[in-house]
Formats: C-alpha cells, sequence, structure tokens
C-alpha cells in the first residue's frame, strides 16, 4: 500500500537540492562564466545527496534494528541524573544517526509518561551531540574507501544467511554510500572553485549570517544536518568554501533540525509541544549567541587544533559548539521545566483522552514505540484491576453501584484494548529485529488476556445468580480472590517491569489455589447429605461458581507472566 509519508522525503531531498541550486544558478547567469555547467553540477548534486541520503537511511534503519533493545535500555535506565539524559541522549542519536528522530522518540516518552521534562530536556541536549559523530566520521577522509565499503556490505548480506550478520551488512553498505554520495558532491561542485565571483560571495563577511540561514534552510527542507555538515565538510575540503564559512553552514544545521520536532508535535498532547518548543530554543539561541563571534570563534579553533585540516576544524567546531550548548544550559534544565509547564499548561481533556500517549511518530521507531505501547497495556490493565477489587462486592454482596462502577471501568478497558491493538498493527508495517518481533507478540497476547480478565469479570461474574455468600463459603472466596488478585498483580509488574521474580511468584500461586479449589468442592459434597446445610446447597454452588471465574482469571494472568518471563530471559540472554 502506498502512503503520503512515502512521498514526504523524496519531495524533501529534491526542495533542498533547489535550495542549493538557485544560488548557484543565479551566480553562473550574473556571471556568464562558461566554465560552469549548472546542469551538469545539478545532476552530480542531485544524485549524490539522494545516494548520501538513502545510505544515512538505510545504515540508521539497520543500526535500529540491531542496537534497538540497547538503546531501550538505555532510555530505560534514565533517572533525574541530568548528565546521565544527556549521555543518553548523545548515545541514541548516535546510533539512530538523527537528533530529529531522538527527539520525536523523548515526545512519545513525555506523552506516555515514561519520562519526565527535565529527563527529556537532557536528552534533547544530548541528541545534538550525538548527531556530531558523522561529521566526525567524515572528516576522516574516507570517502576515498567508499566503493570497498559497498562492496563489503552487499556481498556480505547477500553471502550471509543470518539476520545479524546481515544486518551489520548493511550498516557497512549505508555507510559506504553515505561516502560515495559525498564523492560525488564533491567532485560536482569542484568547478566552483574556479568561479571567483563565489569564492569572494563565500568569503564574504556579510555572508556569515547568510550562511547560517542556508543551512538552516536546507537542513530543514532535507531533515538531516548530518546531511548538511557532511557537504559542508566537502566542500572546504575542496577549497570551495572558507573555513569560517564552513562553520556558519554548520551551526545553521542546528536551527534547521529544529523544523522535525516542530512538526512532530503537531496536533499532540502540550508535553510534546513543550519539548518541541525546548529543542528550539537551545539550538535556535545558541546559534544566535555565538553568530556574532563566528571570527574569534573559528580562531580559537585554529590555535586549539592547530595540526587539524579544514574538514577536521569543522567537525570539531560542530561538536565544540554543541558540547558548550550543552553545558551552559544543562544547570538551567530544572527551572526551564517549571517555565515551559508554566508557558504551556496540561489539559485535562488530552490526560483522559484513550490512547492519547500511542504517539503514531513513534512507530517508525519500533524499540521505542513498543514501550509506548507497553505502557498503554499497563493502563488497561489497571482498569481491569479495579473490576477485579470489587468482585467480591459483587459476588459476596450483589452490590449493585459496584456492578454499574464494574461496567464503566470495562468500557475503558475494551476502548484502552482497541487503541493499543491498532498501534500495534500500525508498528508490524515497520522493520523490526527479531527481539521487537517477540516483544511485539508479547503485547499483542497481554492485551488480549486482559481483556478476557474483563470479559470474565464483567459478562460472567455479574451474570452470576445473586445469592449473598456468607459464612465458611464467604471467607473462601475472600481467601481465593486474594490470592487471584495477588497473582494479577505480579502479572503485570513482570509485564510492564520486566520482572522477572515478579512473573515466578505469580506462577507459584498454582498449587494454593488448587488447594482451595479443592477444599470447596470437598466441603460441597461431603456435607450435601447432612440435613443441616442442605438450605446452603444452592450458596454452595454459586461458590463454586464464583471460583470457577476467579480461576480463568488467574489461568489468563499466569499466561501473561510465562510470556512476560520468557522474553525477559531472552533479553538478559542477549
Amino acid at each position: 500500500m502506498i502512503r503520503l509519508r512515502d512521498f514526504k522525503t523524496p519531495v524533501m531531498w529534491l526542495s533542498g537540492l533547489a535550495v542549493l541550486m538557485m544560488p548557484m544558478a543565479a551566480w553562473a547567469k550574473t556571471t556568464g562564466s562558461d566554465d560552469l555547467d549548472v546542469a551538469k553540477l545539478a545532476m552530480g548534486l542531485a544524485g549524490g545527496l539522494a545516494v548520501f541520503l538513502y545510505g544515512m537511511e538505510l545504515m540508521g534503519d539497520s543500526l535500529k534494528q540491531v542496537a534497538g533493545a540497547r538503546m531501550k535500555k538505555i532510555i530505560g535506565a534514565l533517572s533525574s541524573n541530568r548528565f546521565a539524559g544527556v549521555a543518553t541522549g548523545a548515545t541514541t542519536t548516535a546510533v539512530v544517526q538523527s537528533s530529529s528522530v531522538t527527539t520525536v522518540m523523548v515526545v512519545g516518552f513525555i506523552t506516555a509518561g515514561l519520562m519526565t521534562m527535565p529527563q527529556a530536556l537532557g536528552v534533547i541536549l544530548g541528541a545534538n551531540i550525538g548527531t556530531t559523530i558523522t561529521g566526525q566520521i567524515i572528516a576522516f577522509k574516507v570517502t576515498h574507501y567508499s566503493m570497498w565499503l559497498i562492496a563489503a556490505g552487499f556481498f556480505t548480506q547477500f553471502i550471509f544467511k543470518k539476520p545479524e550478520i546481515k544486518k551489520w551488512a548493511l550498516v557497512i553498505l549505508g555507510l559506504g554510500l553515505v561516502f560515495f554520495g559525498l564523492t560525488m558532491m564533491s567532485g560536482a561542485m569542484k568547478p566552483l572553485r574556479s568561479l571567483a565571483e563565489f569564492r569572494d560571495l563565500m568569503a564574504g563577511g556579510n555572508s556569515l549570517v547568510v550562511a547560517v540561514l542556508i543551512g538552516a534552510a536546507f537542513t530543514a527542507l532535507i531533515q538531516s544536518s548530518s546531511a548538511t555538515t557532511g557537504i559542508v565538510i566537502v566542500m572546504a575540503a575542496d577549497g570551495i568554501i572558507p573555513l569560517e564559512t564552513g562553520i556558519a553552514l554548520a551551526l545553521g544545521a542546528n536551527i534547521g533540525t529544529c523544523v522535525t520536532a516542530g512538526l512532530a508535535c503537531i496536533g499532540k498532547p502540550r508535553e510534546a509541544v513543550r519539548a518541541a518548543l525546548a529543542h528550539s530554543v537551545f539550538n535556535i539561541a545558541g546559534v544566535i549567541l555565538i553568530t556574532p563571534f563566528i571570527p574569534q570563534f573559528t580562531a580559537g579553533l585554529q590555535w586549539a587544533f592547530a595540526e587539524a585540516d579544514v574538514a577536521r576544524q569543522i567537525a570539531n567546531a560542530h561538536t565544540v559548539f554543541n558540547v558548550a550548548n550543552t553545558i551552559i544550559f544543562l544547570p538551567f534544565l530544572g527551572g526551564f521545566a517549571k517555565l515551559l509547564t508554566r508557558l504551556i499548561p496540561a489539559s485535562k481533556e488530552e490526560a483522559s483522552r484513550i490512547g492519547a500517549n500511542l504517539d503514531e511518530s513513534l512507530a517508525a521507531t519500533p524499540s521505542a514505540a513498543l514501550e509506548v505501547a507497553r505502557a498503554e497495556v499497563v493502563a488497561m490493565a489497571a482498569a481491569t484491576r479495579k473490576m477485579l477489587e470489587l468482585a467480591p462486592l459483587i459476588s459476596l454482596h450483589s452490590d449493585a453501584t459496584a456492578a454499574a462502577t464494574m461496567g464503566g471501568l470495562h468500557v475503558e478497558a475494551l476502548a484502552r484494548h482497541a487503541a493499543v491493538s491498532k498501534y500495534l498493527t500500525r508498528v508490524t508495517t515497520e522493520k523490526m529485529s527479531g527481539e521487537d518481533a517477540d516483544a511485539l507478540l508479547e503485547l499483542m497476547t497481554a492485551a488480549s488476556k486482559v481483556r478476557s480478565i474483563g470479559n470474565v469479570l464483567r459478562h460472567t461474574l455479574v451474570a452470576e445468580n445473586p445469592v449473598p455468600l456468607k459464612g465458611e463459603a464467604a471467607t473462601l472466596v475472600v481467601k481465593y480472590h486474594g490470592l487471584v488478585l495477588k497473582g494479577f498483580d505480579g502479572a503485570v509488574r513482570a509485564l510492564g517491569m520486566a520482572d522477572r521474580a515478579a512473573a515466578a511468584q505469580a506462577l507459584a500461586l498454582e498449587s494454593e489455589l488448587d488447594e482451595l479449589d479443592h477444599q470447596a468442592r470437598q466441603q460441597k459434597y461431603s456435607e450435601a447429605t447432612s440435613a443441616e446445610v442442605r438450605a446452603d446447597l444452592v450458596a454452595f454452588d454459586k461458590q463454586l461458581a464464583v471460583i470457577e471465574d476467579l480461576r480463568r482469571v488467574y489461568d489468563h494472568s499466569a499466561s501473561i507472566a510465562r510470556h512476560a518471563g520468557e522474553q525477559d530471559a531472552q533479553r538478559i540472554a542477549a
């Protein structure tokens, strides 16, 4: 099925190419130079940019599949420590090769309640550091080996059948395409070195602000600051642009990358808007502050890295700027988070909307999307647990109010199941690792089991004949219900927290339930002939019926615990 989003990236690439080509075409027309073949230049840039961006996408997708589980563990290990958040943002961005993707993930996690705003702000700052890794790699001038990387990646994934090896081969292939695309663009732009007007324009001091704006516009359109930085490094290394202009273009990329996060928050809850605003403030404010001092910044870099060439100087400038920007903002994250909350207050309507945390933009990163879906299944289980708590009031006392409350909770649980099932079905359309595929199956199974528990409680338990229980029958049911509730809690904890011990404890309750079930049946059959208790046989039948219903609830809970325990064991083994 062809979707609108399939056309979005190519259109943006072409738009970015247009931004890059318009000033060059204007210079050629103004100078009347016959040495510059604009059509050939455009063809080289178009082909090179397409190959570069496809390589970035292939490498990023493959890395997400290879390192998806590790990335999930890194994000899950976040604490209130803002330094840990910065490290997480940098590491995650280095894996997915896009600070925009990291920011979109953060938006989804905040919306789902998996991350606090101060934590998110640290991750966003770290993402800007992580995105400089690509520039540092390109500055090593390994573009000469692009064909070797392409050949090695292609033939490795062609020859070997093991999925893990094939994924790493695609990472190598993608990296080779990145370098080959840069080589193509470098060759296409070499004639610009002989164009005096172009050199004069790029060397002009007034062009630095313009260069920042061009870098921002180009990055916004192609949605890749790494691409902008890579192109700038190649142009500077070939002598097409001077160092100061290259640094200004690279700094502009920090502004352009805010656009993706801004688009991602449209129509999203207030938490998403806050994260996108924070990302924009960090990047734009930092660039505005340093732009007037780019000449001094450049001189400082040349002094600090005197032995580095132009390519390395630009890569270092990009890294140093983002590290410095992080250090400046880091002490103020707590206060800034409070300010954002005050400027963009929470909406009660959004918080109460079923499935509000299931961020569609996260679906492209399955490992992240599954964590959000897991939180929704746990929320569904919370509503079902309230139903389970009400069970004694209904079975022992025929409480009509409790039955009505249970009905409302059942509607909520069914709505959450419908939302999470639709979301997980959407995630299945994306490429994912084997571990993520197993986790998706686990969540689908858990959601189905929780729904079945709700159906048992609502349609079977409530439908039993309203015969109040008392005495020994009531005591045994209360004890049985307590164990079932304990088993349900253990299963949900195992699902939500990957707690193997909780899963084992939930499964260990089976023998106690079997014993109570045996006691109930023995009690009925041994006293069935006693004249004193014949009048209570209806109550004993009701007792057994309630216990059978509760046993079905436990069996579904045990299934959740069993699957969760197996998945956790696999994650540890991996």
